[in-house]
C-alpha cells in the first residue's frame, strides 16, 4: 500500500468538532449532488461525523447517517495499491482557490478504469479533488467547496 499523505494526527489536529467539509458530487447522466460532513464529537482516538445531504441553497436536505471512525482509520481511506498507484507533485483547482496538491492515480486495469486523488498538505484531511475515468471518460467528479 502507499503511505497516506498525512498522519493520523495531522487529520486529527485539522478537525476539531464542529468542522464541516463540503463537496459537489457529480456523477455521470445525474445531476449534481452537495454533500457535507459535519464532525459532532472528536477525541484523541476517535472522531464523530454525520452525512447531510444539502440543497442548492446548502441547507440540510437531509441527514444520511452518523460514523464514529478512528483517526488512523481515516487516513487509512488515502492508502491506495502500491502496484496501481502513481504519486506525484501537482496543482489543483477547486472552487476555492489553487493549491499544491499530492496527486495520486490509481489504475483498476480489470475495469479499464482510473481514479484520480489531489491532496493539499495545506488541507489535511479529504482530498479537494477525486476524479473516476471509466476508459477514459470521467463518470465521476467531486470538489471541496468552500468551508461555511
Amino acid at each position: 500500500m502507499t503511505a497516506p499523505p498525512f498522519t493520523a494526527e495531522q487529520i486529527r489536529d485539522a478537525t476539531p468538532a464542529g468542522k464541516r467539509i463540503r463537496f459537489r458530487n457529480k456523477a455521470a447522466d445525474t445531476p449534481v449532488k452537495f454533500t457535507e460532513i459535519r464532525f459532532v464529537a472528536v477525541d484523541k482516538e476517535n472522531a464523530t461525523f454525520e452525512r447531510h445531504t444539502l440543497d442548492a441553497e446548502g441547507k440540510s436536505a437531509s441527514m444520511d447517517g452518523t460514523s464514529t471512525e478512528s483517526w488512523a482509520s481515516l487516513r487509512d481511506h488515502a492508502a491506495f495499491p502500491a502496484e496501481y498507484t502513481t504519486q506525484s507533485l501537482s496543482e489543483v483547482n477547486v472552487p476555492f482557490g489553487s493549491f499544491p496538491a499530492l496527486h495520486y492515480l490509481v489504475e483498476d486495469p480489470e475495469k479499464d478504469s482510473e481514479t484520480r486523488y489531489w491532496f493539499s498538505r495545506q488541507h489535511p484531511g479529504p482530498p479537494l479533488k477525486v476524479e473516476v475515468l471509466s476508459r477514459g471518460k470521467r463518470v465521476f467528479l467531486m470538489e471541496m467547496l468552500p468551508q461555511p
